[in-house]
């Protein structure tokens, strides 16, 4: 615990660019030179996005003082390393300065109170007609893949609609915390405070368009530096190909990976999630459930359901956690689960309700809490639950934090925002947000993947076990077809696309992988530990380690351990083929449909080596890998500068014929 609290208080001084405060906390703690540096460059504290000549003076003697540490302890090859890394930090740097420029440069008589709240009204009308294209484009079509669909917009170009929201939230949240940071916009928790609400007048409207076009290129080079820091590559300064007499070639600030093969399974991962939830649409028609009224009292799940998208919510946010959410009775930042879900909902069926002036809704906590007790909310839970949801700068943006707390006393929300919330989804991102941990999750992923081997009729055993008197566990041990499967099992949050998150949840996963791999050479000499709990007669002739993931990110074959997830898994015992879902105009008509090419056995039943050779290249990666494809985002900082970011794109595959004939063939019939 002690060296605990030094650690962060190393990570304070950092953050705070205290040279002085860093090198004594060093001293008494028992950390190497490559520590030092992980935290520095994790930290993004080098990187000044607002800097004045006087912080820049701080962050200056700061790495002074850092490469006078470095020289002193002869760490050559660190110091010229974090030399490069500062260098970048500031070509970096220089992106955040030319946007800030620019924006003053176009939009700079607006004054700050109009530009904040014709930020909101702008994202209520982006996200409006964003609504409108997509409706037209259902009506045009008589099938359709909700998850890959696309749109085509005005320069003839493809993108997705979720995606396309995302860009418009995120876009002005960024500009809402430049003007909170500009002009100290913030109350002593850290939530931001707009001030009175000005009239905003049409053509200023018009005129933030420019504010959404560098909000974007902020939001891309927030990405990219972000990633820079925790995976590598190379920031640099090229010159843009071509040009001509009218205007010479601008600078481009290029971010240079690696690869992005971790981001392309990031993003299969959250089409699989989406396509999950995707699926319990499909299922609700032929379920029942008893419906709640919230004008009188709605109980909380599973006694009582608002509406369809509650039952959806809490069937979604279970398999997705792989235990029966309204269980759960522990609190997470002060509620349970099922009343994150019922939050969201009483939210989302209050401000529909409400009169909305340019797109945004203005309440008080009273009004709020008031209804709330219908939706089975204490006054004590909705208060909780508003604060939870206040922007501010811990938030990353109005996504998960969709309400804005005004200088008068009451609360503000982008109606557009609140209602286009996946709630599952938004919850997770929540929670990962604030740091929360499921304590559920798992023990139950653990008891998951057990029972579904069980269910096959293989005996499946999770054990303790010791290596040179440290205890560890064995979280699902089995023997099929004469090879020992050992699994250890890893429920995190998925990432929503953070390079933070990701890099946290892939140094979870190593660890994992290093149990996994401690777990198969210890069990390849000592085999009597397993067949103790397993049976004494047990034999077989190799080993497979994986990692059993809750979320639905699998990787295939990493250095001789296997990275799976417990939804592949699950589908692995089903059937054959894996199918697809898709939704008929006219009704929520659905018809999963099986993908030849998706074959999950080679014969009529699954064997050993049909689920080693699915857990070395799962089907639902190869399936939906060429759905998505490499390209570079760009961002126009100025007129002289843009930035340049590889980046993975989706892209809409045809539904197969067949289905849509199916499909097309019974319009108003659920078939499933």
């Amino acid at each position: 615990m002690a060296q605990e609290k030094k650690r962060d208080a190393l990570s304070e001084a950092i953050a705070k660019l205290d040279w002085h405060g860093c090198s004594a906390t060093l001293a008494t703690l028992n950390a190497g030179v490559d520590y030092l540096l992980e935290r520095i460059i994790h930290s993004g504290s080098m990187i000044l996005q607002r800097g004045d000549d006087r912080l820049r003076q701080r962050r200056d003697t700061f790495a002074s003082g850092v490469e006078a540490h470095l020289t002193t302890l002869g760490a050559t090859d660190e110091l010229q390393a974090f030399i490069d890394h500062v260098r970048q930090c500031k070509l970096a740097e220089s992106g955040y300065q030319a946007i800030q420029a620019t924006l003053q440069e176009t939009t700079g008589d607006i004054a700050p109170d109009q530009h904040a709240w014709g930020t909101l009204e702008r994202l209520h009308l982006e996200l409006l007609a964003l609504k409108k294209n997509l409706r037209r484009e259902l009506r045009k079509r008589k099938t359709v893949d909700p998850v890959s669909l696309h749109l085509v917009g005005d320069d003839g170009a493809t993108y997705a609609p979720d995606a396309a929201a995302a860009t418009f939230i995120s876009t002005a949240s960024a500009a809402v915390k430049m003007f909170a940071y500009g002009n100290r916009w913030f109350d002593g928790e850290g939530n931001i405070v707009l001030p009175a609400r000005p009239f905003v007048s049409a053509r200023t409207r018009w005129r933030i368009g420019n504010t959404f076009v560098l909000g974007a290129a902020w939001r891309t080079l927030d990405f990219s530096t972000e990633r820079w820091r925790f995976f590598g590559g190379e920031v640099r300064i090229l010159k843009e190909a071509g040009g001509s007499a009218e205007r010479l070639p601008r600078d481009v600030l290029d971010f240079r990976v690696d690869s992005l093969r971790l981001e392309l399974l990031e993003d299969i991962a959250g089409q699989r999630l989406d396509r999950l939830l995707m699926q319990a649409s499909a299922d609700l028609p032929a379920m029942r459930f008893r419906k709640g009224d919230p004008s009188t009292h709605a109980p909380l799940p599973p006694v009582a359901f608002i509406d369809e998208e509650e039952v959806l919510a809490v069937l979604g946010l279970s398999q997705i956690l792989h235990f029966p959410v309204p269980e759960d009775l522990e609190e997470y930042e002060g509620l349970r689960l099922i009343e994150w879900i019922r939050g969201y909902l009483c939210l989302k069926g209050f401000v529909d309700g409400r009169r909305a002036v340019r797109g945004v809704v203005r309440f008080s906590s009273a009004e709020f809490i008031a209804v709330a007790v219908g939706y089975d909310l204490s006054a004590s839970k909705a208060t909780m639950f508003l604060e939870l949801l206040k922007f501010g700068r811990d938030t990353i943006d109005l996504f998960d934090a969709p309400l804005l707390a005004g200088v008068d006393g009451f609360i503000y929300a982008v109606r557009e925002v609140v209602l286009a919330a996946n709630v599952p989804r938004v919850v997770l991102s929540q929670l990962s947000g604030l740091g929360v941990q499921i304590g559920w999750k798992g023990r139950a992923l653990e008891k998951a993947v057990r029972e579904r081997i069980q269910r096959q009729g293989i005996r499946c055993v999770g054990f303790k076990f010791k290596i040179d008197g440290v205890d560890y566990d064995c979280d699902a041990a089995f023997v099929w077809d004469r090879v020992l499967f050992l699994f250890e099992c890893k429920n995190r949050s998925y990432s929503s696309h953070k390079p933070s998150r990701l890099y946290g949840f892939l140094s979870e996963l190593g660890e994992g992988m290093t149990q996994a791999e401690r777990m198969a050479e210890h069990f390849a000499k000592h085999p009597d530990a397993v067949r103790q709990h397993l049976g004494v007669d047990l034999q077989w002739d190799r080993i497979v380690p994986c990692v059993v993931n809750g979320i639905p990110f699998s990787i295939g074959k990493v250095e001789g351990i296997y990275v799976y997830d417990a939804s592949a898994l699950a589908r692995f015992f089903e059937s054959k083929r894996l199918n697809v879902v898709a939704f008929s105009a006219g009704d929520k008509t659905s018809m999963p449909f099986s993908i030849p090419e998706a074959t999950l056995w080679a014969g009529e039943q699954p064997t050993a080596e049909d689920l080693v050779r699915q857990m070395n290249d799962p089907a639902q990666i190869s399936m939906l890998r060429p759905q998505f494809t490499e390209d570079v985002r760009w961002g126009m900082a100025s007129n002289e500068l843009m930035i340049a970011a590889p980046t993975i794109r989706s892209m809409e595959t045809p539904l197969d014929p067949g289905l849509v004939s199916a499909l097309e063939a019974h319009p108003f019939k659920h078939l499933s």
